[in-house]
């Protein structure tokens, strides 16, 4: 199974959905969402390394709300990806993992639902 990050699936099956703008300054890329020119901004949770199967898990389930409640640190090695606009209408997120040298992605991007999005965006204030 291939693995993509959150910006390879906005340049693949979420393409219909989300825009690509590169700015001339600095060459950094934004994405927007295409239904109402929503900008989609990016936030990373970092959690305890021993709480990486319980993450997986409560995303897997759609138990969002329970993320909030796991061991978080400022060592990044565990970490929630979560791309957003600042409404929810659009939220999808991927577990990112240090192996030595490297992050990888060890989930597949999921999308969330509106209320979820919402949740997850609160966990990140």
């Amino acid at each position: 199974m291939d693995i993509q990050s959150i910006e390879q699936y906005f340049d693949g099956e979420a393409a219909n959905i989300v825009g690509k703008q590169k700015a001339f300054l600095f060459g950094s890329i934004k994405y927007r969402l295409l239904q109402n020119n929503q900008t989609i901004k990016f936030y990373e949770i970092l959690f305890e390394r021993k709480e990486q199967e319980k993450l997986v898990a409560l995303l897997k389930e759609g138990r969002v709300e329970d993320v909030a409640a796991l061991k978080r640190t400022h060592i990044d090695s565990l970490k929630l990806r979560i791309a957003a606009t600042a409404d929810g209408s659009f939220c999808c997120s991927q577990v990112v993992v240090f192996v030595p040298y490297e992050f990888i992605n060890y989930t597949e991007v999921r999308l969330h639902t509106p209320s979820e999005a919402q949740t997850l965006l609160k966990a990140v204030k």
